[in-house]
């Protein structure tokens, strides 16, 4: 997504080897109006991951739970037999993933803490380990076995759901940038 957003300014660098773009710098409200015409699920994921707004952090999980709690029943998710209240859970998990990312969470992904030579955590490399299913599980309130059986597959989907929001948005930003 940044590789995208940093082809709408004037610092980038094209295939080609020239320079140049829209404006400047993309501020955070260049990115919440270019977004008004998406739904307010997006715009609430624009707004929390890359204008890093606050304020829009419990309305962005309130949506997502519904949205995703929409297509559960829709598609008759077998996880629905456990609960909404798992359903609910797979949602947060999985904004939570794509919020976040594979970022290490104790140098932010920059590989190094505080001056160190490398982070100890990550040792360098800025990424974090995979969430194990177990926890995954647990943070579900279900088994393993549950897990891997009714919720493992619409959790990827539902990440996958939403980090596609991030090409939706850059595609908002440059006809707002460009006009087109």
């Amino acid at each position: 997504m940044s590789a995208l957003l940093a082809r709408l300014t004037n610092h980038a660098k094209w295939p080609d080897g020239t320079f140049g773009g829209g404006i400047p710098v993309i501020t955070a409200d260049d990115i919440a109006a270019a977004c008004n015409r998406l739904t307010k699920h997006v715009q609430y994921y624009a707004r929390v991951k890359f204008c890093f707004d606050g304020s829009s952090v419990r309305a962005l999980y309130r949506a997502n739970r519904e949205a995703t709690l929409h297509a559960a029943r829709i598609e008759r998710w077998e996880a629905l037999q456990l609960g909404n209240h798992v359903v609910e859970r797979i949602a947060d998990l999985a904004l939570r993933e794509a919020l976040v990312g594979n970022l290490c969470s104790h140098c932010g992904g920059a590989g190094v803490h505080n001056n160190q030579k490398s982070c100890k955590v990550c040792h360098g490399s800025g990424k974090s380990k995979p969430v194990p299913i177990e926890a995954k599980a647990r943070v579900a309130g279900v088994s393993v076995d549950e897990w891997k059986r009714h919720c493992e597959r619409r959790y990827t989907q539902t990440v996958n759901d939403l980090l596609g929001f991030d090409s939706l948005i850059a595609e908002e930003i440059a006809r707002g940038v460009y006009g087109s």
